[in-house]
């Protein structure tokens, strides 16, 4: 069983979101059961393969940021998690002005208003980096599924930027895939050796970019194919 700090408060919200897609499913993380795969995969991922953070022998990576922050997941059919990610609102601190205050350095004013949140933790499963969303005749990759998830939960209400930390290739890889995240700051070499960046991502240009470059990717994800469901009928 978990330790009761690791319970999310009920205050997030009241009605649990659930994105049905190609066989996968994007929803809220509120049972013990998904939150143990959630913590495990993010000790595989952060622990194990990237060593950003220390082992521990639960094999579970826990924070103190995790009891306030809003969880996300997709599974597939059989109800394995295939992709994560954690986003802290704005009446929470951010660990970009706390943990990578030092990055961010003094040029740039974390923003703190209702608009703006922060995405932590996102990772995808080793193994299944490759499975596919199939819509009609276009192929989605899962990474694709969790962002028009968290887009769509941040169009449910009005918050436009996006505060995170990530490195080179990471950054790299979001922007080319129709992810603006502008640079905030300048590179900082962390104690672990990984280069971070700091990033904000505005979904206003998010949208503005790809209904140029990818309009079928924009078309797809402002598809209001979300369910809101009492959050009792959705954990049944």
């Amino acid at each position: 069983m978990l330790p009761s700090t690791m319970t999310p408060p009920q205050r997030l919200t009241d009605r649990t979101m659930c994105l049905e897609e190609g066989g996968y499913v994007f929803r809220n993380i509120l049972d013990e059961d998904s939150r143990v795969k959630a913590y495990r995969l993010r000790h595989r991922v952060f622990a194990e393969d990237l060593q950003w953070v220390p082992r521990t022998e639960s094999e579970l990576e826990v924070d103190a940021y995790d009891a306030q922050a809003v969880h996300f997941g997709v599974f597939d059919a059989a109800g394995k998690l295939l992709a994560y990610v954690r986003l802290l609102t704005a009446d929470q601190t951010f660990m970009v002005e706390k943990e990578f205050q030092c990055v961010i350095g003094d040029a740039h004013r974390v923003s703190k208003e209702r608009d703006t949140c922060e995405l932590t933790r996102f990772c995808v499963a080793p193994g299944t980096r490759n499975e596919v969303v199939t819509r009609k005749r276009e192929v989605f990759s899962i990474t694709a599924l969790l962002f028009k998830g968290v887009y769509r939960w941040c169009a449910e209400r009005d918050i436009r930027f996006i505060y995170g930390v990530t490195d080179r290739p990471i950054h790299k890889y979001l922007t080319m895939r129709g992810y603006p995240y502008e640079r905030i700051g300048n590179p900082k070499r962390m104690p672990d050796g990984v280069v971070a960046i700091a990033v904000r991502l505005d979904w206003r240009e998010f949208e503005s970019l790809n209904s140029i470059k990818r309009p079928r990717l924009l078309e797809w994800y402002a598809q209001k194919s979300m369910s809101l469901l009492p959050r009792a009928t959705a954990m049944a």
